[in-house]
């Protein structure tokens, strides 16, 4: 698999729900390593360890002018506030020696992470692992910032057509030379897992079979809701079993739209939030 390109990279970003702010050169290829040798396969979580410096995004001019520029010194990198700079978007350098490793399946040879891995850093001194740091503090990480990174981490993954397995942590890579970061990699792993699985409640299910005169069931307590809803059934007469004013009130929702007894149970309960059976 190819690449992506600086715009997928930029795009998958904010279709993820990420605050992008771009950095001057951010797509230009000519200041990347790697060239076509850069195969993103996974992500790297960083701090950046910044001595305290206080501020929004303080590491922002070293990542840039670093002592390899202009090289870039991570891809992405995460402020206080949650936005999230796009520093560059190919290769670049941050993992440094370490490995060799596998990531999601992908082997990763030993001190070639840069070529192979994307790098986030967050913004903080890198003492603390609080994830509910203040925005004007400098230690810890912010709420913000754990939201912008599992949603960027969720984002390139998912570009690269990988899930929460492909994100590590620099102490990963590296360890022993390396600390960052400090919360555990489960923990990540499992924010990036919600962004790319978000909750989804299971559909209410309607029986056909439970609609049966005065038998009580929650598949009729739905169906009258519904067709409360749609204002053929005064909601006095919402009852939890099969009336005859429901039965009424059905029997208009079909003519209305000319369909069968069964597809106007299947259209009400797709306009209405549940599925019908039998």
């Amino acid at each position: 698999m190819s690449a992506p390109s600086p715009q997928a990279v930029h795009q998958a970003l904010v279709n993820a729900g990420v605050r992008v702010q771009t950095v001057p050169g951010w797509d230009n290829p000519t200041i990347g390593k790697y060239g076509t040798r850069w195969q993103p396969c996974g992500v790297v979580l960083h701090h950046t360890a910044n001595s305290g410096a206080k501020g929004d995004a303080p590491s922002l001019g070293w990542v840039v002018h670093n002592p390899y520029a202009p090289v870039r010194a991570c891809h992405l990198l995460v402020a206080r506030s949650g936005l999230v700079y796009l520093v560059y978007a190919l290769g670049c350098y941050h993992a440094g020696k370490g490995g060799p490793m596998t990531v999601d399946g992908v082997s990763v040879p030993r001190d070639e992470g840069n070529r192979y891995l994307f790098g986030i850093e967050i913004e903080s001194k890198g003492t603390d692992a609080s994830v509910t740091a203040g925005e004007h503090e400098t230690d810890g990480f912010t709420p913000a910032q754990v939201d912008a990174a599992a949603r960027a981490a969720a984002a390139l993954v998912r570009l690269l057509g990988r899930d929460e397995r492909a994100v590590i942590r620099h102490r990963d890579w590296a360890p022993g030379r390396k600390s960052d970061v400090l919360q555990p990699l489960g923990f990540w792993r499992e924010k990036v897992a919600a962004v790319l699985n978000p909750y989804q409640p299971a559909a209410a299910v309607v029986a056909l079979a439970d609609l049966k005169g005065l038998r009580r069931s929650e598949s009729a307590l739905l169906v009258n809701q519904a067709l409360a809803a749609e204002g053929l059934l005064p909601r006095l007469l919402v009852r939890a079993y099969w009336s005859p004013a429901a039965q009424l009130a059905m029997r208009r929702y079909r003519n209305a739209r000319n369909l069968s007894a069964v597809d106007a149970f299947h259209k009400l309960g797709t306009d209405h939030g549940f599925q019908v059976v039998g």
